[in-house]
């Protein structure tokens, strides 16, 4: 597991994803997921901040994501009250990668990681 120097999790995940979107088409991600790569971009211990500015600055990504629901809840676990959603774990470690023509709309991802002092 990924973590920062002070032992706390670290990443960028998947927290929702919006019905109707580019993402949500494919059919291929799930909340709790570990974005790994953006186009060639190894992202894994990333701040959250680029991470968004690379994804909204493509018209296609190509995304990389591996289930990390451990580390995820573990950063989420402040703001899991505020799902209406079961969270849903994939006990598979396997990595997945989806390219996704985004075009003028958005990609329909909503993204998760630990604050920027961590």
């Amino acid at each position: 597991a990924n973590t920062t120097s002070t032992g706390e999790p670290n990443g960028v995940f998947i927290s929702a994803i919006f019905a109707q979107k580019p993402a949500a088409l494919t059919g291929c991600f799930e909340r709790g997921q570990q974005l790994v790569e953006i186009n060639g971009w190894r992202c894994t211990n990333a701040p959250i901040d680029d991470v968004e500015r690379v994804l909204g600055s493509t018209s296609k990504a190509t995304i990389v994501a591996k289930d990390n629901s451990e580390a995820f809840l573990a950063i989420a676990s402040d703001a899991m009250s505020k799902f209406n959603t079961p969270f849903f774990t994939n006990s598979s470690a396997e990595f997945r990668q989806i390219s996704i023509p985004v075009g003028k709309q958005k990609l329909g991802l909503s993204i998760m990681g630990p604050p920027p002092n961590q």
